[in-house]
């Protein structure tokens, strides 16, 4: 009988929806993307899956117990505000403001 191993998805956040369930793969698979959901956190876009704090290669084999984490950025938003002060105007803000 073939090792398997266990790929567990996670978020390090809470809040977050529609987390895909741990999957069962055979040593030196690949896990099975087509049946992955999108995790969703408000106000975030989902960027990609990252093991120990690298971006994780979908096409990778397994070949142990994987853990991998959601890696979210925060979206942008624009604010507008009335000419009160004479600083009219939008402000961009994004995960890096």
């Amino acid at each position: 009988m073939a090792q398997t191993h266990t790929v567990s998805f996670v978020a390090d956040v809470t809040g977050v929806s529609q987390m895909p369930e741990a999957q069962k793969v055979e040593d030196k698979g690949k896990i099975n993307a087509d049946v992955l959901t999108v995790p969703v956190l408000t106000d975030y876009t989902f960027q990609y899956w990252a093991k120990n704090g690298t971006k994780f290669d979908m096409g990778s084999e397994i070949r142990e117990d994987t853990v991998l984490h959601a890696v979210f950025a925060r979206n942008e938003v624009d604010i507008t505000w009335p000419d009160v002060t004479g600083m009219a105007g939008v402000q961009s803000l994004n995960n890096n403001n």
